[in-house]
């Protein structure tokens, strides 16, 4: 079976197919085809070009989509180059991404980055010249860094309240530096006179 459109070309009546069948079953259409509900149904087509809107993305023709008659703002569709649309899809399995967002952490291709924290699974992360530092926190008016976590097992902890056991061999504590506290202390408590209970 054949279903032709009938045109006028220079004054001359031409038949184009616009639907075939075949014997063992095939079904061709020359535009698309909408299945249900016009407003709401599943369309199919195998017409349409790639196109770049005004902000300039590119994007390839929707060849199947639902729930919309308007194939391009649709809950779901599917364009000729792969990329979906789904938006109140459930997926399980493996699922790989580079970019986009999830529960507002922007993806990127070794890190997650929410406002001015970054979660890095590689070395990534640039902080002059060292970049291991793996979780961060940064000001978000001076880019300082106010809390990072780094490769080696150091971190850095701005304004931190910390409780419990500490064990240090260097920097300073009091103003007085850890590696010659002891000195330091011996120093101070000779000259006061010893320790008094």
């Amino acid at each position: 079976m054949r279903l032709y459109k009938e045109s006028l070309v220079n004054e001359q009546i031409t038949y184009t197919p616009t639907l075939v069948t075949t014997n063992s079953g095939e079904l061709w259409l020359q535009d698309s085809i909408t299945v249900g509900n016009t407003d709401k149904g599943v369309g199919l087509s195998g017409t349409g070009v790639a196109y770049t809107d005004e902000d300039g993305n590119n994007y390839s023709p929707v060849r199947f989509w639902a729930g919309s008659s308007n194939k391009e703002t649709a809950p779901f569709w599917v364009r000729e180059d792969g990329s979906v649309r789904a938006t109140k899809a459930i997926i399980e399995g493996n699922i790989s991404a580079k970019t986009g967002s999830i529960g507002g952490w922007i993806i990127n291709e070794t890190s997650l980055t929410s406002g001015n924290m970054t979660i890095s699974s590689s070395n990534v992360i640039q902080d002059g010249e060292n970049s291991a530092r793996r979780l961060t926190v940064t000001d978000s008016d001076t880019n300082e860094v106010l809390f990072g976590v780094y490769n080696d097992g150091s971190f850095i902890a701005k304004n931190a309240d910390i409780k419990g056991r500490i064990e240090a061999t260097s920097g300073k504590i009091g103003g007085m530096s850890i590696d010659t506290l002891e000195e330091d202390l011996t120093e101070i408590l000779g000259a006061q006179g010893g320790l008094r209970a």
